[in-house]
């Protein structure tokens, strides 16, 4: 037993395990390993982030959420397995099951693995046990991430003829270059390895792959000595992605997490050279796909055939898909009406986003509210996202609350200004007020003072910008019960008796409440005095209309609309009661 701990350099032909931790160690036996993983030091994992399609103008380089990949945490636990049995290569993986996911939030991930020696009935083969645990200091987990049986064997490459099933009632479909990435495939360009898809049928899909190159990949050696050549194996198995991304299965998402055996025919592959892949679906369960994948020479030779391929799939709604493939063109919520705000003079845009599924971002560890999260974005939110608690209803509400805000200033920079900004490239900031700013480099390229407005219920998440004037709107569900405290809390008896005489009294208080609550957004402080003294003098049913006069203390801080009434357009919009309030700035100047 080794109880000194000791970091060695394990060279290029380790290159995963370079300056690994050595926990515990019998020589031949056992090796017990941690290592500290970064995507400065492996830079090819970024490639496997989920969003790396132009997430930002301003900064090229903003990734998406950079996963382990099943396949990465593969080839640290094949590296594991051959310095416990040296001088051989990995012949063969069985039993392969990965149990969750772990992503490079704060660009490091700290690992252990485990490998221990097992006995084997072929002799031929050294059966190696390996474990991938997470290590992080914030995981909760107790279960592997990955593990699986690795068989290491001291022969070299045997020949071994392909036999792949045919399809039945195959379809040409001729996919390449931009119908597979972004379309289809997230992958970054190092993982960019699909080159042609030649046919497509319920039961499979034939394709065409290039072996990649390793120049790059990891920083402590120029070409890493790979045991399972992971951007080729993660290349490979993509093909359960495409072959999920016909139109028929629009909006499908797949993550694999089971193999039953990966046979390795082949030592080593030429860089740049053609392979010819197979993939046919061998079963379907009710959350998952099983398919077997064979990968050829092009001469009719079997060089790596996955058995038992798994993937969970499930479907998210096919514009959130788009989204994360395409942030810098697509948007994920809807543009809001903006007869809504009472058509005004000065530029506005707005946003709604509608009929959010909960349900999909409580899934599988949270992992498309945290790929949705990282795509939309900017790096200083993103610390904020890290450290924010809760039930996960509360931080999508948080999340979409953003976009929507992200999405109304991205339109109207395109309508008004013709500039693309993605919404990574707007942040957005809330002063000690709550009211929210949109900040960002787009504000050099304009003059324009574009003030923030959000609002939203458990159904309905809106956002709204104005140019050169300030903004607020506020929603409440229809049927929201107002209780007779709340009423005499925030309404006058004028107000009350106003409401009544509408013959609609509980969607006329709503609409009175969402209106004080408008325009004490556009007034940047929330309802910080008497909601009371945001005085209703007057309804206006046929249009909408409401005005308001400021009293009492709201005075203090606003003496310059002291005898002024403001307009508020009130409205019912998807069973909601919607109100807006602009107000100019040059009622706040000198003020």
């Amino acid at each position: 037993m080794i109880s000194d701990k000791r970091r060695l350099d394990f060279g290029a032909d380790f290159p995963m395990l370079a300056s690994a931790e050595i926990l515990d160690e019998q020589p031949g036996v056992l090796l017990e390993i941690a290592k500290v993983v970064t995507l400065d030091d492996y830079p090819f994992l970024r490639d496997y982030a989920l969003g790396t399609s132009q997430l930002s103008f301003a900064d090229p380089d903003l990734k998406g959420l950079t996963i382990l990949s099943l396949i990465s945490g593969l080839e640290m636990m094949s590296e594991t397995a051959r310095k416990v049995v040296p001088r051989r290569r990995v012949a063969q993986i069985d039993n392969l099951r990965a149990q969750r996911w772990v992503g490079f939030e704060r660009g490091a991930v700290r690992v252990i693995i485990r490998a221990e020696r097992i006995a084997w009935p072929d002799a031929q083969y050294a059966a190696v046990k390996v474990q991938l645990r997470d290590d992080s200091p914030n995981s909760a987990y107790t279960w592997p991430i990955i593990e699986a049986t690795i068989l290491l064997t001291a022969a070299g490459s045997v020949s071994h003829p392909i036999q792949p099933p045919p399809l039945s009632n195959p379809r040409p479909v001729n996919w390449s270059g931009h119908e597979i990435y972004p379309d289809r495939l997230f992958h970054g360009s190092g993982l960019r390895i699909m080159r042609h898809v030649d046919l497509w049928s319920e039961e499979g899909i034939d394709f065409e792959i290039e072996v990649p190159g390793r120049d790059d990949a990891v920083r402590y050696t120029r070409i890493p000595l790979f045991s399972i050549w992971p951007r080729l194996l993660d290349g490979i198995v993509s093909s359960f992605s495409l072959w999920r991304s016909h139109e028929k299965f629009a909006g499908a998402i797949s993550i694999p997490f089971r193999a039953r055996r990966i046979i390795f025919y082949a030592s080593s592959f030429a860089e740049g050279a053609r392979l010819r892949g197979y993939l046919r679906l061998t079963s379907v369960t009710p959350r998952s796909h099983v398919a077997d994948i064979q990968i050829s020479d092009g001469n009719g030779n079997l060089l790596i055939h996955f058995k038992g391929w798994e993937e969970i799939c499930e479907r998210v709604p096919p514009e959130y898909q788009q989204f994360i493939l395409r942030p810098s063109e697509k948007f994920l919520t809807h543009e809001l009406p903006l007869s809504l705000l009472g058509n005004p003079s000065t530029p506005i845009a707005a946003s709604v986003a509608t009929n959010v599924p909960f349900k999909i971002f409580e899934n599988n560890q949270e992992i498309w509210l945290q790929t949705l999260a990282y795509v939309l974005l900017a790096p200083a939110e993103r610390e904020e996202w890290l450290e924010m608690q809760g039930a996960t209803s509360r931080r999508v509400e948080w999340l979409f609350g953003r976009a929507v805000a992200k999405e109304s200033a991205r339109r109207y920079l395109q309508k008004y200004h013709q500039a693309r900004w993605t919404a990574a490239d707007i942040p957005i900031w809330a002063d000690d007020s709550g009211k929210p700013h949109p900040l960002g480099p787009w504000r050099e390229h304009t003059s324009a003072r574009i003030d923030l407005s959000i609002a939203h219920t458990s159904k309905l998440i809106v956002a709204a910008v104005a140019a050169n004037a300030r903004i607020g709107i506020d929603i409440e569900a229809v049927g929201r019960d107002l209780t007779e405290d709340f009423t005499k809390g925030v309404f006058t008896h004028e107000e009350l008796e106003l409401a009544a005489h509408t013959g609609e009294a509980p969607v006329a208080m709503l609409r009175f409440w969402c209106a004080k609550e408008a325009i004490s957004k556009a007034l940047g402080t929330g309802i910080r005095y008497s909601p009371k003294d945001l005085h209703i003098v007057s309804y206006d049913a046929a249009t909408g209309q409401i005005q308001i006069e400021l009293l009492g203390q709201w005075l203090d801080p606003f003496k310059n609309l002291k005898g002024l009434r403001h307009a508020v357009f009130s409205s019912v919009f998807e069973g909601h009661a919607f109100a807006s309030c602009m107000l100019a700035n040059s009622l706040f100047e000198g003020g």
